[in-house]
């Protein structure tokens, strides 16, 4: 592992404390309400196959949060290769031209999220910590990959 991917892994190892990821009963629930079809297209999904994804309807590259209210079942085609970072109104636009059955999919996604509440997204004040204490154990990283090199 290098240096910078040890990184990476610390931080997604911090984010974990404040945003823990989905537990297997958690991951079950959005199975069942979403009856294992894509929320975007309507896909069926066979779980077996490998082919459905826990996808954020706000991505964590946005600030989305791992949590239960923040995550629905997506194909492998959407999730994977189409959605990406997109707003997933925006998105579910581009996969439904039918208004009635694009209504059905927004209330079926909306009532999951009404019915988990809470944020899509981390606050403000998570972020600067999960930041501020990334930075302290950077330094120290930082600092020790240094003395090793140095040593070397």
């Amino acid at each position: 592992m290098s240096p910078s991917q040890a990184r990476n892994a610390i931080k997604r190892a911090l984010k974990e404390l404040l945003d823990p990821r989905l537990s297997k009963l958690e991951q079950a629930s959005i199975w069942a309400h979403f009856q294992n079809q894509c929320a975007f297209c309507g896909a069926p999904i066979e779980k077996a196959n490998r082919n459905g994804h826990l996808d954020h309807l706000v991505p964590e590259s946005r600030g989305g949060r791992n949590a239960l209210v923040n995550r629905v079942l997506g194909c492998h085609t959407g999730n994977g290769d189409e959605k990406l970072d997109a707003d997933w109104r925006e998105f579910l636009e581009t996969k439904e031209q039918s208004q009635i059955v694009r209504a059905e999919r927004v209330e079926r996604i909306e009532s999951w999220v009404q019915s988990h509440g809470g944020s899509l997204t981390l606050d403000a004040k998570a972020r600067a910590l999960l930041s501020s204490e990334f930075e302290k154990v950077n330094a120290v990283f930082t600092t020790a990959c240094g003395d090793i090199k140095r040593a070397i």
